[in-house]
């Protein structure tokens, strides 16, 4: 048996803090990896400097010209960028300079680095607080957020050989590639907070300043702006240039206030060069590694997707074939599915490959579930315990088949979360009506998680809606109305859509899309007078339904009235009047 609702790695308090201590640790490793390697202070005159340090000064540039306090004994003049470069001769005076204004690159100070340490850790806990909140479908998914860690720890190291040895401007240093990269795969939101903390991360490298820190961050944000789900290697081209000539006008528009700190020369540590360098370079990144971060990623590339959205595939191939109803119900599922996620602005392409897979699992025993039904009932000859465990099953059935056709994991939440931890009433209230002793409620409700992202809990609403409209007796716009409204007002109640992120801006679309849909679907029309004269009439034929054991009354059937038999005589009297 699957476990079907592990509990996630970064809902446990101490394994999520234990591993946000570990990264921490390795940002801070990074951060200091230049005093690790060589100190300030084992440094000697006459030798060529092993590192780059820029002055102090250079990091109140731009905006920090009113936000920061400069040196006040002026020894280091502010057109002044580097304290020592790189491979230039170090000087007595250049290292006296260099412990006086940067103390803390001396040597290893073990406070400083547990203030560094407490800030990452800080950092990275309230980003999971906020992937908790927003990006809940993440949370639960240790390969995601380990993905993303990953990259931001390239991030910091990349950024910290900048710094340490090239005359790159600071501008330069990549820190959007992680938002630029993950957008595509997670809401906006997400994206917006990952370039934050990107930010975050690498600023202890430079003792930063908050303007420092507002120009990358307008840059960044202007990428991730343009960044939609089907971004491609043009979307990703097109979004850093936009964000590198936004980051430049903002850059130009702060240098009004402070002139002599920007760097407008043609050499390595051009600011504007640097801006619109590092950004595009971490364009061409993305485009370079976006098919492999989304397979590492856990999501589904849009070329994988169209595959398994293709009726041919095996798997589609065999349910249509050993379960035909499913079959059916999956496609009218897909198409109402498409619509209602296109709405809220979802992922509708994911939201009709879950609805083709989702009940993939009543393959094993069709004959147990009512589309597949021809004749009698099976469910009529054993008790509800075991009709329940039978409809249960095919959440388990489902992920064994999955797992054996290699579908993407992304493609197995569908099949865990459509019916999440809700109750098969049917047959719960079938036990009741038994008069059963002893009944236990945990018996009748699927093992499934509730939904953890807007895709599967559309599937979760649009199934149980597309079962329910076929119960529908008289199916007008009150009567689609009312069940659309009960379905999602019962789902709301029960909680299963705490985790999923809808809002109820999402909810009242998603039923607004449903109500459209089915009235297209029976296309409903107004009902003309003769219509309601004859539905004042009591039905004249009674045709029964089991679903699932239901029996119905059908609309009200019209019988045709018997001719009355005529004579030659009374024909010839009938013509002859006619005539």
């Amino acid at each position: 048996m699957h476990k079907v609702q592990p509990k996630p790695l970064f809902g446990r308090f101490w394994l999520a803090s234990l591993f946000n201590l570990t990264i921490a640790a390795l940002f801070t490793l990074i951060s200091f990896l230049d005093v690790l390697i060589n100190p300030v202070a084992d440094w000697k005159s006459g030798q060529p400097a092993p590192t780059t340090y820029r002055s102090p000064a250079m990091y109140s540039a731009v905006s920090d010209e009113l936000l920061s306090v400069l040196d006040k004994d002026g020894s280091v003049a502010r057109s002044e960028r580097f304290l020592i470069k790189r491979g230039e001769m170090v000087t007595e005076a250049d290292k006296t300079q260099l412990l006086r204004l940067l103390p803390e690159r001396a040597h290893l100070d073990l406070r400083q680095v547990g203030g560094v340490l407490i800030f990452y850790f800080l950092a990275l806990t309230f980003f999971n607080l906020l992937l908790r909140r927003f990006g809940r479908q993440l949370f639960i998914r240790f390969r995601a957020v380990a993905t993303l860690y990953l990259f931001l720890i390239l991030t910091s190291l990349a950024s910290r050989l900048i710094l340490s040895y090239t005359t790159l401007s600071l501008y330069a240093l990549p820190v959007a590639l992680a938002a630029i990269l993950f957008s595509p795969l997670v809401s906006q939101n997400i994206g917006f907070t990952v370039h934050l903390l990107a930010l975050a991360i690498v600023a202890p490298m430079f003792n930063f300043t908050p303007g420092m820190v507002l120009i990358p961050l307008v840059s960044g944000w202007t990428a991730v702006l343009l960044l939609k789900r089907e971004t491609g290697p043009v979307r990703f081209i097109v979004a850093s240039i936009a964000g590198a000539l936004v980051g430049c006008l903002f850059l130009g528009g702060l240098n009004l206030f402070t002139p002599q700190h920007i760097n407008f020369g043609l050499q390595p540590e051009n600011d504007f060069l640097g801006l619109a360098g590092g950004i595009l370079a971490c364009g061409a990144a993305a485009v370079l590694f976006s098919f492999p971060v989304t397979l590492m990623f856990g999501a589904v590339p849009r070329s994988m997707l169209r595959k398994l959205l293709d009726l041919d595939h095996p798997v589609l191939r065999d349910l249509a074939e050993k379960a035909p109803g499913t079959f059916q119900h999956s496609l009218a599922m897909a198409n109402m599915a498409e619509k209602v996620a296109d709405s809220i602005g979802a992922d509708d392409e994911l939201v009709r490959a879950g609805a083709y897979y989702h009940d993939i699992g009543k393959m094993q025993q069709p004959e147990y579930f009512i589309e597949n039904q021809q004749g009698e009932n099976p469910h009529d000859k054993i008790a509800p315990e075991s009709s329940a465990e039978k409809l249960r099953a095919h959440i388990e059935h489902g992920i064994t088949i999955a797992r054996g056709a290699d579908l993407p994991g992304r493609l197995l939440d569908f099949l865990v979360e459509h019916h999440g931890s809700s109750t098969m009433e049917y047959f719960l209230d079938k036990a009741y009506q038994n008069n059963q002793k002893t009944i236990e409620p945990d018996k009748f409700q699927y093992q499934g998680r509730n939904p953890t992202s807007k895709e599967t809990a559309i599937l979760m609403i649009v199934d149980a809606v597309e079962a329910a409209s076929r119960t529908l007796q008289k199916p007008n716009h009150d009567e689609i109305e009312n069940l659309v409204r009960r379905i999602i007002f019962s789902k709301m109640l029960h909680g299963y859509l705490d985790e999923s992120g809808l809002t109820t801006l999402d909810l009242k679309q998603i039923g607004i899309s449903l109500i459209k849909f089915l009235q297209g679907q029976y296309h409903v029309r107004v009902e003309y007078p003769w219509q309601k004269k004859l539905a004042e009439r009591p039905p004249l034929l009674v045709v029964p339904d089991t679903h699932a054991g239901i029996s119905t009354v059908s609309q009200p059937a019209r019988v045709a009235q018997p001719v009355k038999a005529t004579t030659k005589k009374e024909t010839a009297e009938k013509t002859e009047k006619d005539g």
